[in-house]
């Protein structure tokens, strides 16, 4: 089990080959923030050294978020971009991925990582999105590496006199010397107890699907896809009204994982108007409304793109065993078994 075989590895990695790498996140060269491109920005790494402390908390905290899963294991499935089931573990693999996070896993972890030298002027002047930390294996080889997802406030920068003014709260600590609360000074960087994914043996391995999602960016490449999948639907001319779907795309990311949905499930290529009968008993069965004009499903509004991909992904289904309806995204297509 995979899970074991990364015990297996971290019980024999030494705390001096485990290693801290910043993430940062940075805009193209030319493109600004409001820019209506697709891959918007680059991601580099730097390493930043910690003290043995810090290496026996990250190795200790690692090795029992494994161990966790190993004892109690999870159902591991491919990466499903819609899920209802959080007690899951997702793997997804970046081998052939256009993205541009995939530049750090194919290319810069492999490479000698440049240092940290001067934090606070990172954090000052760039993007810190994300942190990770390494763990290698000298006997076999081997790499594991868990990745973090940075939330603005795990971040502090001291600036001098203007601390108070520049902190939304005070840092402090409790001096067991002098029996006092004391100021922290110096910047500050706050490291979690929680890992959102692990890389090992060229796959990620997923715990948290949003964190995850905006680690690697995967906004972006849903989007692709969602502009990809509105062309198609327009090569069927069965559809009037894309342009309403086509300004949601650019101003709504939350369509994108529904529209990508519709294009994984490929069910829209068999689509045509003997399809439409049944959709409008389906509508007038839950309570809404299939617009159909000259031979054509018909969006106006919001409520009516909603219907649309609805019906697209099969979003009305019905449980086999207790015949009970309900709705839902997420799904995987099964092939029964021929007897």
């Amino acid at each position: 089990m995979i899970f074991e075989d990364i015990l297996s590895i971290l019980a024999d990695v030494p705390f001096e080959n485990t290693y801290l790498y910043l993430i940062i996140r940075s805009l193209k060269s030319g493109i600004t923030a409001r820019s209506k491109v697709l891959e918007k920005y680059d991601f580099s790494i730097r390493q930043i050294d910690i003290d043995d402390s810090i290496r026996e908390h990250l190795h200790s905290l690692t090795f029992d978020v494994i161990n966790n899963y190993y004892e109690r294991p999870p159902e591991i499935h491919d990466y499903d971009l819609i899920s209802d089931d959080s007690q899951k573990v997702f793997t997804y693999s970046m081998k052939n991925s256009a993205i541009s996070f995939a530049d750090v896993i194919d290319n810069q972890l492999k490479a000698k990582v440049p240092k940290v030298f001067d934090f606070k002027k990172i954090v000052a002047e760039e993007k810190l999105w994300a942190y990770c930390v390494g763990f290698y294996h000298e006997v076999n080889e081997k790499w594991i590496y868990t990745f973090r997802k940075i939330l603005p406030g795990k971040i502090a920068v001291d600036e001098g006199d203007n601390v108070r003014q520049s902190l939304k709260s005070l840092r402090t600590i409790f001096n067991t010397k002098s029996n006092k609360l004391e100021l922290v000074e110096g910047e500050t960087m706050q490291l979690d107890k929680q890992i959102d994914c692990i890389f090992f043996n060229e796959t990620f391995y997923v715990f948290r699907k949003t964190p995850f999602e905006q680690i690697v960016g995967l906004d972006a490449e849903y989007e692709a896809q969602a502009i990809a999948l509105v062309k198609d639907l327009g090569k069927l001319a069965l559809i009037e009204g894309l342009d309403m779907i086509v300004d949601a795309v650019t101003t709504d990311p939350t369509i994108h994982k529904k529209l990508v949905r519709v294009q994984r499930m490929g069910n829209y290529k068999e689509l045509s108007t003997k399809n439409f009968t049944k959709m409008k008993q389906i509508g007038k069965e839950f309570g809404f409304e299939v617009k159909i004009r000259d031979g054509k499903m018909l969006i106006e509004n919001e409520e009516d793109i909603e219907t649309v991909l609805k019906l697209l992904c099969e979003y009305f289904k019905k449980g086999r065993v207790f015949g009970e309806d309900f709705g839902t995204y997420a799904g995987k297509k099964l092939s029964p078994l021929n007897n």
